[in-house]
């Protein structure tokens, strides 16, 4: 929901009543249907939803695990149930970068919508100004997290709360899966 009209009005031909949703729509070309038009999507929603049904698909996944063997030291997955653990990977990985697409893409989305002056930013080398496009473009999602977001939106930083820590190992986890290194993929 973009917002909503107030009074009655005539938009494009077409009479609106007050209180009637209006959405960002987007156009485009669609195969043989030519112009095409649909409400346009939140790229945080999407990535949410994306996160959440590959969780809940990951869940189910490694449901269907089979563990053989009864000894504590000797337990191993059964092999027919080596394709759902590779999907349970898949759907996790999935999952965790896409969490943390969700919450990038609100850092930004809050910034683009809400900062209209330079913003003075506390970094490793000092003080440093940054046009609200340079704070999409060049800082980390944690400092957009625990300092832009917090002073944009007049709430407390989350650093130091209990969200911090899921977030702090959320972050480990999608590096690992975005920029894998040779101790995340066991190659020896």
């Amino acid at each position: 929901v973009v917002a909503r009209v107030k009074g009655d009005h005539v938009l494009w031909g077409r009479s609106v009543k007050d209180r009637t949703i209006l959405w960002l729509t987007t156009r485009t070309q669609f195969d043989h249907h030519g112009q095409v038009s649909f409400p346009t999507p939140g790229p945080a929603a999407l990535a949410f939803s994306i996160a959440f049904e590959s969780a809940r698909a990951a869940m189910a996944m490694r449901s269907r695990l089979i563990v053989a063997g009864n000894r504590r030291d000797s337990k191993a997955i059964e092999k027919e149930s080596i394709p759902a653990l590779f999907a349970y990977f898949e759907q996790a990985m999935t999952a965790a970068v896409f969490s943390f697409q969700c919450l990038e893409a609100y850092a930004n989305q809050v910034i683009a919508n809400k900062v209209t002056e330079p913003m003075a930013v506390p970094r490793r080398r000092g003080i440093e100004t940054f046009t609200p496009a340079e704070l999409e473009r060049t800082l980390s999602t944690e400092e957009k997290l625990t300092f832009v977001l917090p002073r944009v939106l007049s709430v407390r930083s989350p650093k130091g709360t209990k969200a911090w820590p899921p977030y702090r190992e959320l972050k480990e986890v999608r590096d690992s899966t975005v920029h894998l290194k040779s101790t995340d993929q066991y190659v020896r």
